[in-house]
């Protein structure tokens, strides 16, 4: 008994480390079409506050169509401000988006540089995207970043240059997107170096199938179980 069950462990652990040293990728996209295509099939969910009434508050800590908010913003003079749904300009999936709200005065503002929010999903994904819908088209050594840590992976920051489109009213249109090999929890925006306004719509995140060296390891149990079952019948 006990060497069929320390054959079965170090056979898990074998697995297991052919598992590891497989998972440890991370795309990055800044383009919404190739994000779409690599998890096209998957199950998705896209967030783009239209089922939201304008005006509709997401404080820190709070949870918006599966996603967990948490961020600590202030405008200029130092009030604290909280995620709002709005309306006024013009987005990627009319009429709504993300934008900010003063706590203090109910002004309606947008993000600016420097803000960052942290993003909590209920189950485990492998893939996130975003809009970003900004004032103006960025510059070399401004920055939008994605940040999750992942096993062997620290995380990803991309800066795409180029908009992908632009709206009617001159917003400039950007997309952060990043696929992982393996599931992740958490992921975090930021922005720097610029002196941009800027809101947020469509955001997009999707699980997909277990890594084939995790059905290698399923399989290798079964395999393990047949075995000591055979040895314990014959």
């Amino acid at each position: 008994m006990e060497s069929r069950l320390l054959g079965a462990v170090c056979a898990c652990a074998f697995i297991s480390s052919i598992s590891t040293s497989v998972s440890a990728a991370l795309v990055a996209y800044e383009s919404r079409t190739g994000f779409e295509t690599a998890i096209s099939g998957l199950a998705s969910t896209t967030v783009d506050f239209d089922s939201a009434s304008v005006g509709l508050a997401i404080p820190s800590g709070s949870t918006f169509d599966g996603i967990t908010f948490t961020y600590s913003l202030t405008d200029l003079f130092g009030d604290p401000l909280t995620m709002v749904v709005d309306d006024y300009f013009d987005t990627t999936s009319s009429p709504n988006y993300l934008g900010l709200q003063s706590t203090v005065s109910s002004d309606l503002v947008n993000f600016v540089s420097g803000d960052s929010f942290t993003m909590d999903f209920a189950q485990p994904v492998n893939a996130v995207g975003l809009n970003i819908i900004a004032n103006d088209v960025l510059l070399p050594g401004d920055l939008f970043s994605l940040s999750l840590a992942v096993t062997g992976i620290g995380g990803i920051i991309t800066n795409p240059l180029a908009p992908s489109q632009t709206l009617a009213d001159g917003g400039q249109v950007y997309f952060l997107g990043v696929t992982s090999d393996q599931a992740f929890s958490s992921v975090v925006f930021g922005s720097g170096g610029m002196e941009l306004e800027f809101t947020h719509d469509d955001i997009t995140y999707a699980a997909v199938p277990l890594p084939a060296a995790v059905w290698l390891l399923g399989s290798g149990l079964v395999f393990i179980g047949g075995i000591a079952r055979r040895k314990v019948n014959s």
